[in-house]
């Protein structure tokens, strides 16, 4: 009776956690039964935070046509979240417009930071092909315009646990790093910018990815958190136009730390001028 009833129990959580891994992640969680109970832990993770820009205005624009709502919704999120999972990051929360995720736990991930950022760059590949899809199915809908998608990246300790009920479990990373990431996020589209990622997160990928700083900011009350944005991988990192605007970016923040404000005006002209810039 007791092994029945522990069977019963492994079963009713693990289908409460699917959608929450990738199904090779299960499986490794399953073959360990310390790790499927999810210990509560404090590690470091890295969070990423991916919303529909705007997403309150098109529920208003929908309003007369909720399954259309809904559709666009999944469309546009279900290639974001399988961006997580392929690369065995954990989805902790999925709504309407919005993907929470972190990465290196349950199980360890040395790479958490690069594989935050690989899939932040594949979301944007992704909704490039959401929007020739969606600009083919509603190209005739009066002020429809193509989806976008924030996405803030940020790395810090936090604790991962189980922090639902008896009932219901639910697995989940909470601490200040979490909240950082939805703030950062929340201010790409005042910097123009598609992906942002704090400065561990940055250090941790930097050899990986294209990352140009954008400024410093005072984000839940802290310390000023640096803030890069994300513009692609290695391949574009080697790019030689990428190359050429980052020297100029470096040599314009040096200029405006000097408060040398005319010879970092003078930086930006040229570099707005610079072929892919």
């Amino acid at each position: 009776m007791h092994f029945v009833a522990v069977a019963r129990e492994r079963a009713r959580l693990k289908r409460s956690l699917e959608g929450h891994f990738s199904r090779a992640m299960m499986k490794r969680l399953s073959r360990r039964a310390d790790l499927f109970e999810l210990p509560t832990q404090t590690r470091v993770l890295s969070f990423l935070v991916c919303r529909i820009r705007g997403f309150s205005l098109l529920t208003e624009k929908f309003a007369g046509d909720a399954d259309m709502l809904a559709r666009l919704a999944r469309h546009t999120m279900t290639p974001m979240v399988e961006a997580v999972l392929e690369r065995e990051g954990t989805v902790e929360r999925l709504c309407p417009g919005e993907l929470i995720a972190f990465f290196n736990a349950p199980l360890d991930d040395p790479k958490h930071a690069v594989h935050a950022c690989a899939a932040a760059v594949s979301m944007m590949e992704h909704l490039e092909k959401v929007n020739q899809t969606l600009d083919a199915n509603l190209a005739a809908r009066e002020g429809f315009a193509p989806v976008n998608i924030g996405i803030g990246i940020n790395t810090g300790e936090a604790i991962a646990g189980n922090f639902g009920t008896e009932e219901q479990p639910a697995y989940s990373a909470i601490g200040r790093a979490a909240r950082i990431a939805s703030e950062i996020e929340r201010l790409t589209a005042s910097y123009g910018t598609a992906i942002l990622a704090g400065g561990t997160t940055r250090a941790m990928a930097e050899k990986n990815f294209a990352f140009l700083e954008i400024d410093h900011v005072a984000l839940d009350a802290g310390a000023p958190v640096p803030l890069y944005s994300l513009l692609g991988t290695p391949l574009s990192r080697a790019n030689p136009k990428f190359m050429a605007l980052k020297a100029f970016h470096d040599r314009i923040f040096e200029a405006y730390r000097a408060r040398e404000w005319d010879k970092a005006r003078a930086l930006i002209a040229q570099a707005r001028a610079l072929s892919g810039a």
